[in-house]
């Protein structure tokens, strides 16, 4: 278990620094790879959650892009991934079809199963024709999609991202997803320490 969680989370930030061009102006100095030994066990239980039946279809349209190592990588670590969703959103009692169309996997947290502080990072998954609200938080954060989705940055236009482009948001910038006819996966993260359950909604 724990050698394909410390690589898939190595394959993630590998992927971001070969990309860290698009983002210069951040400072991704303080990554520190995963070491042998460092995950331990994930004390989080899922249960079943509706959007993973789009985890094969994501994962082949990742294949099939640029990112295909990093889809090689979660597809190695799936037995061992713990998907759940942020129980803040359930308890405000978000759209039904927004909770039954998103997941997360945490790979670093303070309670693991790579234990830190920062950076928070993971992948989420949204199935097809799911719309991930406007919302802010103090951390900054880093998208690498790994199939298509539409962006929108406050209150601007809508824009269309593409496998290996990299999202960028500032501390309390507002941000929304939208998905289309395939599902949307991405690795994602926090960079600064916080409470996943401390994001606001715009």
């Amino acid at each position: 278990m724990a050698n394909e969680l410390e690589n898939l989370f190595n394959a993630g930030w590998c992927e971001i620094a070969s990309r860290s061009s698009l983002i210069a102006d951040v400072d991704l100095s303080g990554i520190e790879p995963a070491k042998p030994g460092e995950a331990g066990e994930d004390p989080c239980t899922a249960r079943p959650l509706p959007v993973l039946d789009h985890m094969n279809a994501a994962l082949k349209a990742a294949r099939a892009a640029e990112l295909a190592g990093l889809a090689e990588a979660l597809t190695a670590a799936l037995p061992d991934v713990v998907w759940s969703q942020n129980q803040g959103y359930v308890k405000q009692g978000l759209n039904t079809d927004f909770i039954n169309g998103y997941a997360y996997a945490a790979l670093s947290t303070p309670e693991g199963p790579i234990r830190r502080a920062a950076p928070l990072s993971g992948f989420i998954l949204l199935a097809p024709g799911v719309h991930y609200p406007p919302h802010h938080h103090a951390p900054r954060e880093v998208y690498l999609p790994m199939t298509c989705a539409s962006w929108q940055l406050d209150s601007g236009d809508w824009f269309d991202v593409r496998p290996g482009q990299i999202i960028y948001h500032e501390s309390w910038q507002v941000h929304a997803t939208r998905t289309l006819d395939e599902p949307f996966l991405a690795f994602v993260a926090w960079l600064d320490a916080a409470d996943r359950n401390s994001i606001k909604w715009a």
